[in-house]
């Protein structure tokens, strides 16, 4: 397969995940032109530690800790145009001004679902 045919196909694979994304996780269509280089920043959201610590801050108690992850996670996602989830986001940041840490428990739960289907998403072209 020359070089230039395997180029075109693996283009046509990204702007179709694009596509994919922009339904099921309301990423930014208009990002499109950027194709692998916009997935990969998805990518290095979805994977890192981010979602973990926040997990680690409402289980612990740390509200002020939680509501300044969310607030940084809250600007990430806005930045890379996912809008899946900002309700989650929202609720959290709800629960916690509360303090009430089961609320916060279950939404973080939901919102690991999501963030389970978007990398499953993305490993249809990177091996996740």
């Amino acid at each position: 397969m020359s070089e230039e045919r395997y180029r075109g196909e693996e283009t046509d694979r990204v702007t179709a995940l694009l596509k994919e994304l922009a339904v099921k996780g309301g990423a930014d269509a208009e990002r499109i032109p950027e194709g692998e280089m916009y997935l990969e920043k998805i990518r290095a959201f979805l994977e890192g530690q981010d979602f973990l610590k926040l997990g680690y801050a409402l289980n612990g108690g740390q509200w002020d800790l939680a509501l300044l992850r969310i607030n940084k996670m809250k600007s990430r996602v806005k930045e890379l145009g996912i809008t899946c989830f900002d309700s989650g986001f929202m609720k959290i940041r709800g629960a916690a001004v509360r303090k009430n840490r089961a609320e916060a428990l279950q939404i973080l739960t939901g919102i690991t679902a999501k963030r389970v289907a978007l990398r499953s998403l993305l490993g249809k072209v990177y091996d996740v």
